[in-house]
């Protein structure tokens, strides 16, 4: 299980087969002939940037290693299998270009300046990496080496981490150390005497037996819940399928399976031409990530709708969730609960099939849980989750 870290990427496609196209061939070449010829740092970074186009930087790499067996020992792991996933590159507008462009100016400033020129390129992602490439060239102290810093972020694959945005308290509640005694108890039954607010996604709460000893509720969930991902959303704790979970913002750069990301790129383009058949061959959290950062809000809007059909978003917190509320199920009806929660959240459940609530409610405990969020949970869990 992966508890969610701020800045964290977890990408999940769900997209028709299709054959694989040809991936960017003018950057294979540029970077293949980086890694012949250039100087350092340029042939580490043009390594990993061809790693970065999947398959085909990995072939090409692999042929240039073959033409000059010379090269191996120069060059950062050069053994490595390729990636599973390739960068997406978005089409950059004008404004972002100039942006770009200042922030790397800026970098030369006092250490004010050059942290938020950095946060602003890092943020760009890659339409600032042709800038950056040029930066590596700049005179000025440092914009060399802070150039180089931040192509090596860019190209360095997502983590395996699901999103999340802890408030203090869950944060602090999640790596408090303590030991745990547990003999034949459910994951709902353990919950409930931790002071959090959470919400189970998924049907079945086994019974499970496990000691542990001066260790967090991190660590705990960890062994006990291997298969569930643990997601803060602010004060609330949602355990849910690692492939059910997807962030609402996208991260600096999109990352897509190595066979999508050349078509998300080309469905990009014939947007900006005016062409929609292309991208409405294409779904997934990447595809929406990269409309997010393509600038194309309303496109994105319509991606996540459909998207939502199975996946729970995570999004940082907004500044108007509605009233905070306090709901414990116990001793309801799963149609008894459900009542009670709209009245308190003033607001009705919608998709929900009312003649299935029977028996006892699905696993949850609401404490000083924004209503909008609590809602927005408690219906993906009876809606989404069979």
């Amino acid at each position: 299980m992966n508890l969610a870290r701020r800045g964290g990427l977890f990408f999940l496609l769900i997209l028709p087969v299709a054959a694989q196209e040809p991936a960017r061939p003018d950057l294979a070449a540029r970077f293949s002939r980086l890694v012949e010829d250039g100087p350092e740092p340029k042939r580490d970074l043009a390594v990993r940037a061809l790693r970065a186009l999947g398959p085909p930087g990995h072939e090409a790499l692999l042929r240039l290693l073959k033409a000059r067996p010379d090269l191996a020992g120069t060059l950062p792991a050069p053994d490595a299998p390729p990636l599973a996933a390739a960068i997406v590159r978005v089409p950059a507008t004008p404004a972002d270009v100039a942006k770009a462009r200042a922030a790397i100016t800026a970098l030369t400033g006092g250490n004010a300046e050059g942290q938020a020129a950095e946060k602003t390129l890092r943020e760009l992602g890659t339409v600032a990496e042709p800038l950056l490439w040029e930066a590596l060239d700049a005179r000025e102290a440092g914009v060399s080496s802070q150039a180089a810093g931040l192509l090596r972020k860019l190209y360095a694959p997502p983590e395996n981490a699901a999103p999340g945005y802890p408030s203090d308290d869950l944060k602090a509640e999640l790596e408090r150390r303590r030991d745990f005694d547990v003999s034949d108890r459910t994951l709902a039954q353990i919950l409930k005497d931790e002071p959090i607010s959470w919400i189970l996604m998924r049907p079945r709460d086994e019974p499970l037996t496990l000691r542990m000893r001066g260790v967090s509720l991190r660590d705990f969930l960890r062994l006990a819940a291997p298969n569930l991902a643990a997601v803060p959303v602010g004060n609330l704790l949602v355990l849910i399928a690692p492939d059910r979970i997807a962030t609402g913002e996208p991260p600096d750069v999109v990352w897509a399976p190595t066979d999508i990301a050349p078509r998300i790129e080309a469905a990009l383009d014939a947007l900006a031409k005016g062409v929609d058949r292309p991208i409405e061959g294409l779904a997934g959290v990447s595809v929406y990530h990269a409309l997010r950062k393509a600038g194309l809000a309303e496109r994105a809007a319509q991606m996540r709708k459909r998207l939502e059909q199975r996946f729970f978003f995570v999004d940082a917190a907004a500044k108007d969730e509605g009233t905070p509320i306090d709901f414990d199920p116990a001793g309801f009806t799963a149609m008894e609960a459900v009542s009670a929660f709209e009245k308190a959240a003033g607001r009705r459940l919608e998709g929900l099939d009312r003649s299935r609530l029977d028996g006892l409610p699905p696993a949850f405990r609401f404490r000083k849980v924004p209503a909008e969020r609590a809602r927005r949970a408690l219906e993906f869990r009876l809606t989404r989750v069979p």
